[in-house]
């Protein structure tokens, strides 16, 4: 009720109400908007709300995290701070670790591979062995295209790694390319992206 009443005087002042008045209102809808916007930091904000009001939902909370996790990497982008990306990394590591049937757990396994191959605005670690079974998992579990796509040319690179890298075969894991199509030559991912596009919610990263 209290937020209800502070959002009603907000409106008759005619001035900007905090983030915190309206959180009982804000939706994942609106961080995609304002993350497709490139607003990071407000759509960042509004999924802080978000989550301390949906801590531990099977449903919304891994769609928070996945959209934390991006808002951190576009924001590591312009800020060049590991620690933007560590941030990044553990948002989505949260979805893999305890929502990893969720529809987000593919994005989330992808973005570890991005990670951990190096493959990010800032670098914080460059292993293989760690990149190539976050790749296949998100292959596995996908039902979007560009996810399979990007996991595909990340285990791409893993395998053109120098052959006396010691990270180039790790033990257990089958780096062979799995039997799914071939990006086609130049498709990149742009950083700005519809909520409702086939198309991965980053940018093409040489």
């Amino acid at each position: 009720m209290k937020k209800e009443v502070s959002g009603i005087i907000c409106a008759m002042a005619l001035v900007a109400c905090p983030l915190e008045a309206m959180a009982g209102s804000a939706t994942t809808e609106e961080g995609w908007g304002l993350f497709n916007k490139t607003q990071y930091e407000g759509s960042l904000a509004l999924c802080k709300n978000l989550l301390r009001e949906y801590p531990a939902d099977m449903e919304k909370t891994p769609e928070i995290l996945l959209l934390m996790s991006l808002n951190y990497d576009h924001i590591a982008y312009k800020s060049g701070k590991a620690e933007d990306e560590l941030k990044a990394k553990a948002a989505a590591e949260t979805v893999t670790i305890k929502y990893p049937e969720s529809r987000q757990a593919a994005e989330a396994y992808f973005y570890l591979g991005e990670v951990y191959s190096g493959h990010v605005p800032v670098k914080i670690e460059t292993d293989c062995a760690k990149a190539l079974p976050m790749y296949i998992k998100a292959i596995q579990k996908a039902d979007k295209q560009w996810v399979k796509d990007g996991s595909v040319k990340g285990i791409e690179r893993c395998k053109m790694r120098p052959p006396n890298d010691t990270e180039q075969e790790p033990a257990g894991v089958k780096v062979s390319q799995p039997a799914l199509p071939a990006p086609s030559d130049g498709s990149g991912r742009p950083r700005k992206v519809s909520v409702k596009a086939e198309v991965p919610p980053g940018g093409e990263r040489e």
